[in-house]
Formats: C-alpha cells, sequence, structure tokens
C-alpha cells in the first residue's frame, strides 16, 4: 500500500513538471487559484509526515551529508525572506524540500527505474500538446483550443507559423527544460542497447518538441550530452565504435542544421536577447559584493535591465546572488558528489542538466526540481554499456 502511495506521489510531482504554472481555475472557475505542481508537493509533504523519512539505502554518512546541506540552504532561505515577496521566497523553501524528500522516497521503495520511465512519458507527453498546439492554431486560430494562458506560438495569415510552442506552461525555454531529462534518459537508452525502433521514434518526436521550442540553451545542453554520450562510446566501448563515429557526423550536421532554423525563426530577437542576458549576467556580478555571505533573496536578487526587472537566466548565478556563498557552496558540493558518484553514459543527464542551468534561472520552479531529483538518483543504477 505505501508502495503505491509513494509512487503516486513521485507521479503527482513529475507530471505536474509539464504544466508547473497552469492554475487549477483555468479549468474551472470554482476550482482554488492554485497550481498543480502545489497540490502535488502538499501530497508528497503528507504522506512524508505518515510515512517517515528512513531509507536503508542512504547510508549514515550520506545522510549526514544531505541533512547539513539541507539545513544550511533552508537556513539560509529563513535569513532571506523578506517582506518583498514572501510567497517567492516560501517557494524556495517548498523546492529544497521536494527535491529531499522525492529523493528519499525513490531511495526507499527502488523507484529509479519507475521514475525514469515517468520522465520519458511527460517528455511524449509534451511532444503531444505540441503537435495539440500546432493543430488547435491551423484549425480554430486559437492559442491552445482557446485557452490563453502562457504560450508563446503565434500565427499570421495564410499559416506562416512562429514555432515557439509552450502549451499549457508559462515560458517556451522552461518547457524545453521540462521536456530534456525524458529525451536525454532515451538517447541513453538508444547508446546503451541494441537500436530499438520505438525508443527510435520517442526520440526523434520528443526532438522535434524541443526544436520547436526554439530554446538554445536546452538545445545545447542536448548536444553536448549527446556528443559526450558518443565520445565515451567511441573511447571506452569498441562495440558501438564504428556506429559511434557515424552518429558523431549526423550529430554534427544535425546541430548546424538546428541552429540555423532557430536563427532565421529568432531573426528578429535573438540577437537582442543574447545582448540583454549578457547585460543582465554584467549587472549581477557588479551587485556580487552587496551581500555576498546569504544574499540578498530571491526577489531582492533581480536587477533592472532595459527599464524590466529580471532574473539572472543562469542558475548558479542566480543561486550565488540570491543566497551567498553559503548557499553557493553547498549546492556545489551536491554536484561534485553527483558527478564522482556517476559515470558511463548516466553522465549524460547529468551533463544536460549542468548546461541547461548555464541558461535558465529555475530555482523556484518544479521543472528544476525534479531534474534535481533525477541527477540525484543516477547514483543507484549501474552503468549498463
Amino acid at each position: 500500500m505505501k508502495d503505491d502511495i509513494a509512487k503516486l506521489c513521485i507521479l503527482l510531482n513529475v507530471y505536474s513538471s509539464l504544466i508547473y504554472t497552469f492554475p487549477l481555475n483555468n479549468l474551472l472557475s470554482f476550482f482554488p487559484s492554485v497550481s498543480f505542481s502545489f497540490i502535488a508537493n502538499i501530497a508528497l509533504l503528507a504522506f512524508i509526515i505518515c510515512g517517515g523519512l528512513t531509507s536503508k539505502r542512504i547510508s549514515i554518512v550520506e545522510w549526514i551529508v544531505l541533512i547539513s546541506i539541507l539545513s544550511t540552504m533552508l537556513i539560509t532561505v529563513l535569513i532571506n525572506i523578506k517582506e518583498i515577496n514572501i510567497p517567492v521566497e516560501i517557494n524556495v523553501f517548498r523546492g529544497v524540500l521536494v527535491i529531499f524528500f522525492c529523493f528519499v522516497l525513490v531511495s526507499k521503495y527502488n523507484l529509479f527505474s519507475f521514475l525514469k520511465r515517468h520522465f520519458v512519458l511527460v517528455s511524449l507527453f509534451g511532444g503531444i500538446l505540441v503537435v495539440l498546439q500546432i493543430i488547435s492554431i491551423i484549425t480554430y486560430h486559437s492559442l491552445f483550443f482557446g485557452i490563453e494562458y502562457g504560450t508563446y506560438l503565434s500565427a499570421a495569415k495564410g499559416y506562416s507559423f512562429s514555432f515557439r510552442v509552450s502549451p499549457l506552461n508559462g515560458d517556451p525555454n522552461y518547457f524545453a527544460y521540462t521536456l530534456l531529462p525524458g529525451l536525454l534518459i532515451t538517447l541513453n537508452r538508444i547508446f546503451s542497447s541494441s537500436v530499438n525502433k520505438i525508443d527510435l521514434f520517442v526520440f526523434s518526436f520528443i526532438l522535434f518538441a524541443l526544436i520547436a521550442t526554439i530554446s538554445r540553451g536546452a538545445l545545447l545542453a542536448f548536444f553536448f550530452s549527446a556528443i559526450y554520450s558518443l565520445c565515451y562510446l567511441v573511447f571506452f566501448n569498441k562495440k558501438h565504435r564504428t556506429r559511434s563515429f557515424i552518429m558523431i557526423i549526423v550529430i554534427a550536421i544535425f546541430a548546424v542544421i538546428s541552429f540555423s532554423f532557430i536563427q532565421s525563426e529568432r531573426e528578429g530577437n535573438a540577437n537582442s536577447s543574447t545582448n540583454e542576458r549578457l547585460q543582465i549576467i554584467d549587472t549581477q556580478l557588479a551587485k556580487v559584493n552587496d551581500s555576498p555571505i546569504f544574499g540578498d533573496s530571491f526577489s531582492g536578487s533581480k536587477v533592472s535591465v532595459n527599464g524590466r526587472i529580471l532574473g539572472a537566466h543562469n542558475l548558479y548565478l542566480e543561486i550565488f546572488r540570491s543566497y551567498g556563498v553559503v548557499f553557493f557552496a553547498g549546492f556545489i558540493f551536491l554536484i561534485f558528489h553527483l558527478f564522482i558518484s556517476s559515470c558511463g553514459l548516466n553522465r549524460t543527464i547529468l551533463i544536460g542538466y549542468l548546461i541547461a542551468n548555464l541558461f535558465l534561472g529555475l530555482l523556484i520552479y518544479q521543472p528544476f526540481w525534479m531534474f534535481t531529483v533525477l541527477c540525484l538518483c543516477l547514483k543507484y543504477e549501474k552503468n549498463n554499456t
């Protein structure tokens, strides 16, 4: 019974990443104005309170390390809670707990294979939503079947599209980040075993959805992960060496075509977007010394660029500016632990995670929390190459 409830809690949190910002009252007006991810987080917390936190699969040393990092991060967040925007700051507190509790459940009930399978299904459903959104534009000239919420797909007369999809999600870049884990898991599966037609179809379909978001950061994360996997197979797996060389050439050609497409689709704002992000980073770095130890809170870390109040667009800088060197050191230590404890093709997923975080600041959002859980759990699967 507890195993089934644990699976349900994990499912709710994984699938809510796909529509993490979508309010319940957008479906029916009498529903509360809270998101699906909030409901999933509450269900997880309730089960943890009733079921306990113990897990024999986590060693005493790991417990000490995890609890120390968790406590440090939570204390830092609490110190920074100000009256500026308390709900946003509470989201960071909530996110740290969700990551920790999901990790404990996955380890306690041995749910890593279950977790990976449903990450792939989330990405697959994301691809289906993309197709539905395109159909909605063609058929009804509507953003998403009349639901005008958080979408960037636009259409002109004569069905000339700007494919910047984000169905039922807040931002196309964040939607791309949500698709990335399932894509990397499928890529890993293709490279680590004989080629399966179903895996190839799922991989191609999710990759199509990712490209349709026109998110440069997510695509770069995917390409670098793919190149790492192929290089690993070339040097450490003679069985797949020829196939790997061919795939490296195919991936390189595909990368050039994809980024040419993105550049042409975003011709109007690609350069301005890049320049804006560079200005954000410069402004953020100039303010690092304002409060280096405990930061200036998530809300206080935002800066004004060209008259707009913006976040860091870089998770590492966002963490350092928001919560200082204390929180940042805990996060870097965690990443270092993940890197040395993962191996082989499993590291593909972690590399994608690390690179994607260079281009987005997702500290307060469900997709980042669940991607982090996936990376934390990589150690529970042996390298199978």
